[in-house]
């Protein structure tokens, strides 16, 4: 009996430390594979702030020591942008920048860039640093609140996520044929920049919804409800602007002071809502480059136009969407999260033709195959498409014509001196801009590319069915490649005098242009209906004549201030109504008149009908 008991005892203590020694291995593997992450939770990499030099070599800034800034540092450690320098560290160890400190710097009017490489000046010397990262900002985010919509706080994060991508996939640059013009995020450009603009889009709004300071994120997204409720109405306007020719277009002509902010909230928007997979709301005019331009401005999604694949895999805010439902449906730290997103992106993401997005999402599931499904499935939603693993190709076509640029530019002031389109992502509207190409052509085009899905070379314009053989030359005297070089196009980008280099000064030059020959064709209308209720049978009508058109001048010039003192002056959350300071300005210049005018009453009659004559016109153009 003493025996069996031992021998029982003995099983019991041989199951007990069985049981011990599973439960230690279990836990040191938790430890171990929690180890790299809170390793990386606790690597912040140092921050160096640089100055400009306004020198380049070999096409690479030179930057230079010497600039530190308290505040910038502070307000790193203390927001987002702390977690964007740690996701930096995961993605060095597949660069060459092992180690390095992450640098930074600031100037004045820049457009802001998340780069790789630069020649760092130390004692006269130049180092050479063109394999490592660095992001360059406008010299006033150091002196704006960064409790606001697009602030540092956000756009340190969204350009941290171009240097993700470009560290991770060197081998795919965004400045290519589709890149010529200002990108927005619901507007069509090539894959390559809707990869890198939409990866750094969504980092931008992981940046906002993710804020750990209560303050900042509490400032921001009060600062983007007050966006909401003035953009909508300016951009309401600014459309009735293109609709109503007779409209003086103050808020086309101000579209530099309210354009940012509107992309701002598209960011935002677009991604979480998944109304980017529709296309942009068309007008169509007698000028192409008005329709394309309308169009491009992204008044609203026309919600029953969906776009076609290769469309949503040309459109940043697509592929925003994706990237933010993928973290989203994860349950993974964030730091482990962007840890495989970066893996797969130095594995699979640069290595062949095919959209960028197609790559990520089969290198997802090659890496990660019991995620299969679930990768398909975040695709299928935020693309509004199942899984097409094939090559669909960019055709570009060339137009040899002055074409603008950005949505803030409304009349042209930086023109580029050609058009380029991708065909197989193109709208009839773009085919009008090739010399020669009728719409009822343009639109078999389009009508038979759509059923066959895409055109996989040149040669397949040979196949359209029914178009006239002089529009099949057309096509191919236009394709890049076969009618147009890369050298006849580089040509002609460098004698197109500055087709890249924004000119604020210009822009508004342009836009008084615009207002002001507006304002002397609603002169001479207001001039006939004056002349039958005023003038007529009086004479001094040259005298007569010129008085009203200074007076004119100075409505006009109230309605354009009104304009953008409607944009600044906040009342609650939404913007003053532009009719509204307008009526206080005309009334105050009555006031200041009526002194003069009071003791002869057929001067203050003539005056009243000129300012109700005057002040309903551009009231009109108010709202």
């Amino acid at each position: 009996m003493l025996s069996n008991y031992n021998e029982i005892s003995l099983i019991g203590k041989v199951r007990f430390m069985k049981k011990l020694v599973f439960i230690l291995i279990m836990l040191i593997a938790i430890l171990l594979s929690a180890m790299p992450i809170r390793a990386l939770e606790k690597e912040v990499p140092e921050v160096v702030i640089l100055s400009t030099t306004n020198e380049q070599k070999d096409g690479f800034a030179v930057l230079e020591e010497g600039w530190q800034n308290q505040s910038v540092q502070a307000l790193i450690n203390n927001s987002f942008m702390k977690k964007s320098l740690q996701i930096y560290s995961i993605a060095q160890k597949y660069s060459n920048t092992k180690g390095e400190p992450f640098y930074l710097t600031f100037k004045p009017n820049s457009g802001e860039y998340g780069r790789i490489g630069f020649y760092l000046k130390k004692g006269g010397t130049l180092i050479d640093k063109t394999s490592s990262p660095y992001i360059e900002l406008n010299t006033e985010e150091l002196t704006s609140s960064p409790a606001r919509l697009q602030s540092l706080t956000q756009i340190f994060p969204h350009e941290m996520g171009h240097v993700l991508v470009g560290m991770t996939v060197p081998s795919m640059k965004e400045e290519k044929m589709g890149s010529l013009e200002m990108h927005n995020s619901n507007v069509i450009t090539q894959y390559s920049t809707a990869f890198h603009e939409g990866f750094a889009e969504h980092f931008e709004i992981i940046s906002r919804q993710f804020e750990e300071n209560k303050e900042l994120k509490d400032g921001i997204y009060q600062d983007m409800e007050q966006v909401r409720k003035t953009i909508g109405p300016i951009l309401s306007k600014a459309e009735r602007d293109f609709d109503l020719p007779l409209r003086l277009g103050y808020f086309r002509s101000t579209a530099f002071f309210w354009v940012n902010k509107a992309e701002g909230l598209r960011r935002e928007q677009l991604p979480v809502n998944g109304e980017a997979i529709y296309k942009n709301s068309s007008r169509q005019f007698n000028d192409t480059e008005k329709t394309i331009l309308y169009r491009k401005m992204g008044f609203k999604q026309d919600l029953s136009q969906k776009r076609s694949l290769q469309q949503c895999l040309s459109t940043e805010s697509v592929i925003s969407s994706f990237f933010l439902r993928l973290y989203k449906e994860n349950s993974l730290p964030m730091l482990e999260h962007y840890s495989k997103v970066l893996e797969v992106f130095s594995k699979h993401v640069g290595k062949d033709e095919k959209p960028p997005l197609i790559q990520f999402v089969r290198g997802y599931a090659l890496e990660h195959p019991e995620e299969k499904e679930k990768i398909l499935k975040i695709y299928r939603e935020a693309v509004g498409y199942d899984f097409f693993d094939e090559m669909i190709p960019e055709l570009w076509m060339i137009s040899k014509g002055n074409h603008i640029r950005m949505a803030m530019d409304q009349f042209g002031a930086v023109k580029l001196p050609l058009y380029i389109f991708n065909i197989n992502t193109c709208e009839v509207e773009d085919l009008l801009k090739l010399d020669g190409m009728k719409r009822s052509e343009a639109e078999k085009i389009i009508r038979y590319r759509d059923r066959i899905r895409f055109f996989n070379k040149a040669d397949d314009f040979n196949s359209i069915e029914g178009i006239q053989e002089k529009t099949r030359a057309i096509l191919l005297q236009n394709s890049y490649g076969i009618g147009w070089t890369q050298e006849e196009v580089e040509n002609l980008l460098n004698d197109g005098n500055g087709q890249l280099r924004l000119s604020f000064s210009a822009i508004l030059l342009k836009s008084l242009t615009h207002l002001f020959f507006k304002t002397m064709i609603l002169f001479i209308l207001f001039m006939t209906g004056y002349y039958f209720l005023v003038l007529r049978g009086k004479g001094s009508y040259v005298k007569k004549g010129i008085l009203q058109y200074l007076k004119f001048i100075l409505y006009v010039l109230a309605g354009l201030i009104s304009t953008v003192l409607s944009m600044a002056v906040i009342k609650g959350n939404a913007g003053v109504h532009p009719v509204t300071i307008f009526a206080i300005m005309i009334g105050i210049i009555e006031l200041v008149k009526l002194p003069f005018l009071i003791r002869n009453r057929q001067k203050l009659r003539d005056s009243w009908i000129s300012t109700l004559m005057m002040g309903g016109m551009v009231i009109y153009s108010l709202i």
